[in-house]
């Protein structure tokens, strides 16, 4: 059974983590789709993100200020379970050994009972 991935259209941009799959517009560019390895900064003005994605068999890596306001749109494609805040590792994975395992976030189901008085 295949589930059907939802694309998440992000507004709070501090919640981008590595291991993102993302989607980046920015003003007077083309779509830059590729994951997230490493974050710097939190919350203030110079803070960034590197993205890595393989062009035409060609990596290419591009650090993107997190505030920028060139970037008009971020899209979520995916979230990656990772164990490190800084994925540098996957420069020297080749093809399916760039895969990361997919965090698949649920819904608590709520247990309370309805009485009827």
């Amino acid at each position: 059974m295949k589930m059907k991935r939802s694309i998440e259209v992000i507004t709070d941009r501090t919640i981008i983590q590595p291991g993102d799959t993302l989607n980046i517009y920015q003003k007077g560019y083309s779509k830059f789709s590729g994951v997230v390895l490493a974050k710097r900064g939190k919350k203030n003005p110079s803070a960034s993100f590197t993205v890595r994605a393989i062009l035409s068999g060609v990596a290419v890596e591009k650090i993107y200020p997190l505030f920028s306001p060139l970037i008009t749109k971020i899209e979520r494609l995916k979230k990656a379970k990772t164990r490190r805040a800084k994925l540098y590792y996957l420069r020297e994975k080749i093809g399916k050994e760039l895969k990361l395992k997919e965090k698949i976030e649920t819904k608590p189901i709520s247990t309370k009972k309805k009485t009827d008085s």
